[in-house]
């Protein structure tokens, strides 16, 4: 039996409903830990997330963490429209 290297997450992707524009609107924030090959991987860690929208009410709060490499949650930027996410996990591994 062969046993290669473990596979581990080398960044963050993040995606949630960018036709949503209304300052106020509900989206739903996804962010799933993935490796160089785009396979969803288990993060042994919380992220952070951070918004360019200091108003931003993130679900939860900004510490989040991943079941099985994904979590789902609901977003609201308080500024409109043009607004970002970044999420990290407090080493190397990080998206927006």
């Amino acid at each position: 039996m062969t046993v290669g290297p473990a596979v581990t997450a080398t960044h963050l992707q993040l995606g949630y409903d960018q036709n949503t524009s209304t300052a106020g609107a509900t989206r739903q924030l996804t962010v799933q830990a993935v490796d160089g090959g785009g396979n969803v991987e288990t993060l042994g860690e919380p992220i952070t997330l951070t918004s360019t929208d200091a108003r931003a009410v993130i679900n939860g709060g900004n510490a989040v963490e991943l079941v099985n490499g994904i979590a789902t949650m609901p977003i609201v930027f308080e500024t409109g429209a043009g607004q970002a996410v970044t999420a990290h996990d407090g080493g190397s591994v990080s998206g927006s």
